[in-house]
């Protein structure tokens, strides 16, 4: 919650009238139980009286206010609520939950979802934090979710159901247009490409629908925009819809064939999935490998009679470096997270401006991004058929020596980014390729790399692999998946081996390939013990952490679990400011999320945003670095 000593605010003059209101804010995340807050059960309770579990069908729409307790007659009142900040800006909300009162006695205190806060508010009310509101009591129907008195609606009769035929897909313009192919993951568009929406593994991910425009281009190749794992343009909405697809707003009965009763032996490690058929047997053994490499249940059409093989389909490949020193299975033991919580790690165009003392002030880390192996073109970019790696220039386009002495002098680390964007992406429709001539090239890139960041006195290195790792990804016809999961894993632990004590050594993977069962994540996973850190991109795919910080939160414990036995302080979170359209969230956002993240984990890694360029005079960087400076104070007394 934000409120008063928990941040810098400033409480708003204001002048005594009728219905005076306090809005502060609160962090309700997607999923969250109707349990969890006052309007439950009981007569007046949302369970009792709607028939809702969570508070999803009203979010973000909802509140905890001043004069709501356990079974309230004020349990689901709709409100509007409206500042003099944002234009006059009126939000209509639902009492959900009980909060404290305000330091006017007379206020209604209104504790807010931050997406209603923000809308609220806008940027000024955000700066100050808290603000003196009006509101007034309105019809139901104004409320998002809000069925006023209603009863819960009656169970649909499924006694006999009688299924309707699947009608063919409507034209692009019809709104409940909304369907992926079998496997698919990609960004969609959708009516008449004024919105688009994501498909992963062959679903369509509820609640992920983006505003957009026609013609939209979704990546710009020629500022190295990686904010979506897509390129979408109007022609997308093409896509066949066929009768195996199931629509958003569809209702269909679908034959589901009996399942393959696969046995459950921990000491086999599945290998199927994104397209790829591997020994036959998911990660999740209680899941169903398809015929063509996907992974789910009978529900979802996975169960099709498919046999596992006999044994993988690849055997193991040797590293061409010596990996006896470095403990591939298991990681180190948790560190105590104190000094790795309050990372704040930027990402350093190249091509763009040197970020001034102002801004490096509130930096612990700057990645040069990138050393690669291509010369940039507009239509594609011409790789080295050798994997020639160029030394990189640091910002202004420039080698930039005497910045890199003076950053690390005031005790930056500043790290050397090997890849991005530029060297091939795994979504629709880009023509990169550059990672295929590195591929086998293992020795030499490492060597390369070593030599770079000597020569420029560097501390580390990060690879940034946002290409192919398995075969057909993504409907791909991409074919080595063998040769791309080699070369992640022998350049990560060549580079471990090559460099001295205290260079640091972290990947920053798009957060769609951190699943379990995924090729990349399985590999990290085995030489997890080589990185000082992970950095997710949580702008990258299809997680949205300020409005759903509950899909967020589930995906950081899944990597901190997975790769490094509990240790939170080895994932840095990733946010991006002003070039992943939907997915951008300013500092106070950013802010929100990593108070959010502190609560689970008060020894977290820290946050790394991109990019240095959208960080004008500090102002992301600044009220996510007092945010990481209450962290780790939190977590020195944890």
């Amino acid at each position: 919650m934000k409120f008063s000593g928990i941040i810098l605010a400033s409480i708003m003059m204001h002048t005594v009238c009728a219905n005076l209101g306090y809005a502060t804010y609160h962090n309700y995340y997607e999923g969250q139980s109707l349990t969890t807050v006052a309007c439950s059960d009981g007569e007046n309770g949302l369970m009792t009286r709607w028939g809702y579990t969570t508070i999803d069908p009203m979010s973000p729409y909802v509140a905890a206010t001043s004069n709501v307790v356990w079974n309230s007659d004020k349990c689901g009142v709709c409100y509007a609520v409206k500042s003099d900040y944002n234009g006059g800006t009126t939000v209509y909300v639902t009492a959900i939950d009980g909060s404290g009162g305000s330091p006017d006695p007379a206020a209604l205190h209104f504790d807010l979802h931050p997406v209603a806060f923000e809308e609220l508010l806008g940027s000024d009310g955000i700066a100050a934090g808290t603000s003196y509101v009006t509101y007034e009591e309105v019809d139901y129907h104004h409320c998002k979710g809000n069925l006023g008195g209603d009863s819960p609606p009656s169970p649909p009769n499924t006694t006999s159901p009688t299924p309707s035929p699947t009608p063919p897909p409507t034209s692009s313009s019809s709104k409940n247009d909304k369907c992926c192919l079998p496997g698919e993951t990609r960004m969609k568009a959708h009516n008449g490409c004024t919105e688009f929406y994501h498909c992963v593994n062959g679903l369509v991910y509820p609640g992920a629908v983006a505003p957009g425009a026609p013609g939209l281009l979704l990546f710009d190749e020629e500022i190295q925009n990686w904010n979506h794992a897509n390129l979408v343009t109007c022609s997308s909405i093409d896509d066949p819809c066929t009768s195996n697809n199931i629509h958003d707003n569809d209702s269909v009965s679908v034959p589901v064939p009996p399942p393959v009763t696969v046995p459950t032996d921990p000491n086999v490690v599945g290998t199927c999935g994104g397209g790829n058929r591997g020994n036959g047997i998911c990660h999740d053994q209680t899941m169903c490998c398809s015929q063509w490499g996907w992974c789910g249940t009978a529900a979802t059409g996975h169960c099709d009679g498919s046999n596992p093989v006999a044994s993988p389909v690849a055997a193991p490949v040797s590293s061409p470096v010596d990996s006896s020193s470095i403990a591939q299975n298991t990681p180190p033991p948790p560190s105590d997270g104190h000094g790795n919580d309050s990372r704040l790690i930027a990402y350093l165009g190249n091509w763009q401006a040197c970020p001034t003392d102002e801004q490096m002030a509130q930096y612990t880390h700057v990645v040069i991004a990138f050393a690669v192996s291509y010369t940039w073109n507009q239509e594609k970019n011409i790789c080295s058929e050798t994997c020639e790696i160029a030394t990189p220039p640091v910002c202004n386009n420039s080698p930039q020596p005497e910045l890199i002495q003076k950053w690390k002098n005031a005790g930056k680390k500043v790290i050397l980014s090997f890849g991005g964007a530029g060297m091939g992406g795994s979504w629709a429709g880009d023509k990169n390729d550059c990672w295929d001539y590195c591929f086998g090239r293992e020795a030499q890139v490492v060597n390369r790399l070593t030599e770079i960041v000597n020569d420029m006195g560097l501390d580390g290195v990060d690879i940034d692999y946002e290409y192919f790792y398995e075969d057909n990804q993504n409907g791909s016809g991409f074919n080595k998946g063998v040769q791309a999961q080699k070369f992640l894993k022998d350049v990560t632990v060549g580079l471990r081996n090559s460099m001295p004590a205290g260079f640091e050594l972290t990947h920053a993977p798009m957060e769609t390939d951190m699943e379990p069962g995924r090729a990349y994540y399985e590999l990290l996973k085995e030489i997890s013990g080589t990185l000082d850190f992970l950095m997710p991109q949580y702008y990258n795919g299809y997680i949205y952490p300020f409005s759903n910080f509950g899909t967020a939160l589930s995906h950081f414990t899944q990597l901190s679990d997975g790769l490094f036995s509990g240790d939170a302080s080895k994932i840095v979170f990733g946010f991006c400011i002003g070039d992943c359209g939907t997915f951008n969230l300013d500092g106070h956002q950013s802010s929100i999320v990593m108070e959010s993240l502190t609560e689970t984990y008060p020894c977290n890694g820290g946050a790394f945003f991109w990019v240095a360029n959208d960080d004008s005079n500090g102002h992301w960087s600044k009220p996510v670095k007092e945010q990481l400076d209450v962290n780790s104070m939190i977590c020195s007394n944890s």
